[in-house]
């Protein structure tokens, strides 16, 4: 394996049963090559590696960067208009959240962490107030493919993020470029120059591609 994959996928071997499937754990180049040329599998998974890591001590630029270099690409592919990207975090942003967490099963969930979705079909200006876990998007890939069953009970019983999508029109995607000034890279295993990026304030907040008083739809709402 390349030594500038992810070191995150050393933990894969805790899987249990994931030899079975090694054959199916790729590298960057092979999930950009398979984006472009359109024969993606209908499920991915992508990790960044520690020096692409949001957490702390590092940069967070650097992982933003990588990550948008992948949300580009997707994006600038022939898979776009059948594709979505559920982006999400094992961490949060700091030790405040002024929501207490719901309890399931006698438990309480932590402290929330960020869920973005893009898709050609994704509502723009939209928060969902569904109540979520990680184990929703593997609800969500059962639900999406022909009711697949469940892992197990808890995810049986998760809620699934439908609210986020608006079927009756699709929007063209939003290439994020260097002359917007943006943090780009020039390839997936390539490190910003940071420097070059002390203030991005002004990039935000972007123009809505629908006026807000013509959307279809509420800007708020949950699925359940």
């Amino acid at each position: 394996m390349d030594p500038r994959e992810p070191q995150s996928l050393l933990d894969i071997k805790y899987f249990y049963g994931i030899n079975k499937y090694s054959s199916h754990i790729q590298t960057w180049s092979d999930f950009i090559s398979e984006v472009m040329n359109g024969s993606l599998p209908a499920v991915s998974w992508v990790l960044p590696n520690p020096i692409n890591d949001m957490g702390p001590p590092n940069n967070i630029l650097y992982g933003e960067a990588w990550l948008l270099y992948i949300i580009n690409t997707v994006e600038e592919s022939p898979i776009w208009n059948s594709t979505v990207i559920f982006i999400t975090w094992d961490e949060f942003g700091g030790y405040y959240d002024h929501v207490p967490p719901p309890i399931i099963n006698g438990e309480p969930l932590g402290v929330r962490v960020p869920l973005i979705v893009i898709s050609p079909y994704a509502k723009e200006d939209y928060v969902s107030h569904t109540l979520l876990t990680h184990a929703s998007l593997i609800a969500f890939i059962d639900y999406n493919w022909g009711g697949l069953p469940a892992l197990n009970e808890y995810v049986l019983n998760s809620d699934i993020p439908l609210d986020f999508f608006y079927f009756n029109m699709s929007r063209r995607p939003i290439i994020f470029n260097e002359s917007q000034g943006f943090p780009l890279i020039s390839n997936v295993y390539s490190i910003p120059n940071t420097s070059n990026y002390r203030d991005l304030s002004s990039l935000f907040p972007l123009k809505p591609q629908i006026p807000l008083n013509e959307l279809p739809y509420s800007r708020y709402a949950s699925a359940t």
